[in-house]
């Protein structure tokens, strides 16, 4: 088999939105990171007495902007006001933002608390490690890893990859799973795979193999049968849920605790066996259960199918106004539906918002996400339900 060759430190692969599990929360919308030392005023204007005071690479939630949209209405500390547009790096939603790869022939990536070598290291990325990029700030990238650390990195690559889509090895018959040089059954093993594997597929396939590389960074072919691709819907840990934040073998609180989880960890959605628990995925230990009310909705990304799709402040459109029109391919995160199923609202990405001072999120009708000719990559029946009664 031809080996490709990684030239750069890191990979940035453009993934299809989603289809690798990150630990980020996606539940507190769009944020940006302070780029100065920063006032907070109570309105779109530098005067009066700031309500704060903001350090620079400070996190802070994003509101909505001015008309002009040279201030932001964010949230900090406590406290709801207005900054200078151009002292603060809006942030990429985690699962609309490009993914990256570290080559398995390098070095760890340290991970900063600031875009600087002498600030507080707070980890390490491994060869093979898989990150997003949330934003850039000069030579220095912000990123959240898969474990749902964030900070900033340097040395990031801009070399775009093939795309790559998460899949867990299933157990095959009598044979134990492999990794083969070639699209053959009776080709050379170039390592040994297990059930529940977490593995990339970069969408090459011939007969009835796809190619596939390891979090180590190892790639091969693998029989297309014992491979499931991840689901692309997520769900949260909740903070202050009265079930413990934990990740159990079974459904079942007898079952063996696997982990326990922080506030706000989000996981993949694998399902739910009953009403009182889920399935999902964690990096940290494969597939595992947790119970139901430990976590909050349901969400996912989704694609536009429709030109001039309206994204609404509710989810009616006679009785709400438009605050973006989004393009056919637009990628945007799903958030939860209404009752009806019939719309969905949506965390929309800050470049596509038309009106942002009316907000940043809205609700689109369910429609606008299929077409007769691609179908629909919206995963409605998995989304919870976040808008009941009449629309």
């Amino acid at each position: 088999m031809k080996r490709r060759v990684f030239v750069w430190l890191l990979i940035i692969a453009t993934l299809t939105p989603g289809t690798t599990p990150f630990a980020a929360a996606q539940d507190e919308g769009l944020k940006a990171i302070t780029l100065s030392d920063i006032a907070v005023y109570a309105g779109p204007r530098a005067s009066g007495a700031p309500l704060v005071e903001l350090t620079d690479n400070m996190l802070v939630r994003v509101l909505s902007t001015d008309p002009s949209g040279n201030w932001l209405r964010v949230e900090a500390v406590g406290e709801e006001g207005y900054i200078e547009a151009a002292q603060a790096l809006i942030l990429t939603p985690v699962l609309l933002a490009p993914a990256v790869t570290l080559t398995p022939s390098s070095a760890s990536a340290t991970l900063y608390a600031t875009p600087s070598a002498s600030s507080k290291k707070i980890g390490a990325i491994p060869p093979g490690g898989t990150l997003r990029v949330l934003g850039q700030r000069e030579d220095w990238a912000y990123i959240a890893t898969s474990d749902g650390l964030t900070g900033w990195v340097t040395g990031a690559a801009r070399e775009p990859a093939a795309s790559l889509q998460a899949a867990l090895v299933q157990p095959g018959g009598d044979s134990a799973p492999s990794l083969l040089s070639e699209p053959d059954s009776a080709a050379e093993v170039v390592g040994a795979l297990e059930g529940d594997q977490l593995v990339h597929l970069t969408g090459q396939t011939r007969g009835a193999f796809s190619e596939a590389m390891t979090t180590s960074g190892a790639i091969g072919w693998v029989d297309s049968r014992l491979l499931s691709p991840l689901p692309n819907a997520y769900v949260n840990a909740v903070a202050g849920a009265e079930a413990s934040l934990a990740l159990y073998a079974a459904p079942s609180s007898t079952a063996d605790v696997l982990t326990t989880l922080q506030a706000g960890a989000a996981l993949t959605y694998l399902g739910r066996p009953n009403d009182l628990w889920i399935e999902v995925y964690s990096p940290a230990v494969g597939r595992a259960y947790g119970v139901a009310s430990s976590f909050g909705p349901v969400y996912t990304t989704a694609t536009v199918q429709v030109p001039d799709s309206n994204v609404r402040q509710g989810p009616d459109a006679d009785r709400y106004d438009a605050i973006a029109s989004l393009g056919i391919g637009t990628n945007v995160v799903v958030l939860g539906t209404n009752e009806a199923r019939d719309w969905v609202k949506v965390l929309v990405p800050f470049s596509e918002i038309d009106f942002p001072y009316r907000g940043v999120e809205g609700w689109m009708a369910a429609f606008l996400f299929g077409s007769a000719d691609t179908g629909s990559d919206l995963e409605l029946d998995a989304l919870s339900v976040i808008e009941t009664g009449g629309d």
